[in-house]
């Protein structure tokens, strides 16, 4: 219906009007803006995967066996890796599963590295974004039962970067892929638990006793205006010796957290 205001027509519609225009205008994003593979940049099928199938065989995605505390690929039929192995054997050498007070429960990896090193670096780096919904649907593929069932998270945190670097960047990528995680797995994600206070080196520039070092009193408990969840997921994109997911555990479970399970898109090879 349509009505008559200083010469100007104005139309007025009703809930239902609106609704069949809604029905009219509800095309696929895919129609528009293609869908593009993150590998070879080319479009794929809109509404199906977020990779073309040939390029899905390029990337190396980490199958047992893995450690079981750190989740690196392993050559081997064992329960850890060298460097889980040597570290917490320090800690207690008839047990060296045992952890050390505040460390995480264990982490749990989709990629190897070395077959998504591009991607990750165009997604921190290049304001790549859309590459955070195809991580998410691989974590979620690969790990959302594990993830709602048996750690039984109840949210999901990503790490924080120093707000420098998110002024510089725009974002942070690690909330880019919580955020599309959460959606697939109807987890909440939480950004109130953890803050970065400090500004650090880079620490791929690190070894890794440099890196435990780097990362002391980098970062600090939130807000937390949701309160305290006795179990929750960790979220980052590399995995290399743990000191980063070790620093936040260790806030975490001091605030009040009872498990901290970790999940990284990429990490290294063990032995």
């Amino acid at each position: 219906m349509s009505m008559e205001r200083s010469g100007v027509r104005m139309y007025a519609f009703t809930k239902e009007n609106i609704m069949e225009l809604r029905k009219l205008w509800d095309f696929p994003d895919d129609l528009f803006f293609p869908r593009l593979c993150p590998v070879c940049r080319l479009p794929v099928e809109a509404g199906g995967t977020y990779i073309c199938p040939g390029c899905r065989e390029q990337l190396t995605q980490i199958k047992p066996p893995y450690c079981l505390r750190c989740g690196k690929q392993l050559t081997a039929e064992k329960s850890y890796c060298t460097d889980c192995l040597r570290r917490y054997a320090r800690l207690s050498p008839m047990h060296p599963g045992e952890r050390a007070q505040g460390d995480f429960e264990r982490n749990v990896a989709v990629f190897d590295y070395r077959s998504v090193c591009d991607m990750l670096m165009r997604l921190k780096y290049k304001n790549d974004r859309t590459l955070a919904a195809f991580f998410a649907d691989e974590a979620a593929k690969k790990y959302g039962w594990m993830i709602q069932k048996r750690m039984q998270a109840e949210c999901i945190v990503p790490v924080p970067i120093h707000f420098e670097r998110r002024l510089k960047r725009g974002y942070n990528q690690t909330e880019l892929i919580g955020r599309e995680l959460s959606a697939r797995l109807n987890i909440p994600m939480r950004t109130d638990l953890l803050c970065r206070r400090q500004k650090t080196i880079a620490q791929k520039k690190l070894n890794p006793t440099e890196r435990l070092a780097n990362l002391r009193e980098v970062f600090c408990p939130g807000k937390a205006k949701g309160g305290i969840p006795d179990r929750l997921l960790l979220l980052d994109d590399v995995y290399t010796t743990g000191s980063t997911a070790l620093a936040c555990s260790r806030v975490l479970k001091e605030m009040g957290v009872g498990q901290v399970y970790v999940l990284t898109m990429a990490i290294g090879n063990g032995s």
